[in-house]
């Protein structure tokens, strides 16, 4: 049986937050809450998708991290105000 991608990402311990699709729907951009960038890309050869790109990021700013901080708080993820 094929493990689905919410067992996997339980498992390995990233979380899913939101996706993006391009403007000609051609490419999918996923926001992970995961501790590093490996740790995406196990997930990613698990499953058998793919993670062509990993970026990782820093403090949020603007008025989407704003909105997305509920968000946040209710999946468990830690928020850390910018330095």
């Amino acid at each position: 049986m094929m493990a689905t991608i919410k067992q996997v990402n339980d498992e390995i311990g990233i979380q899913w937050l939101f996706s993006f699709l391009s403007a000609d729907k051609r490419k999918t951009y996923c926001l992970y809450e995961a501790p590093d960038l490996e740790t995406i890309r196990a997930a990613a050869r698990r499953l058998g998708v793919p993670a062509d790109t990993i970026v990782e990021v820093g403090s949020e700013v603007g008025p989407l991290a704003a909105a997305t901080t509920p968000l946040r708080e209710q999946v468990g993820a830690t928020v850390q105000p910018p330095a």
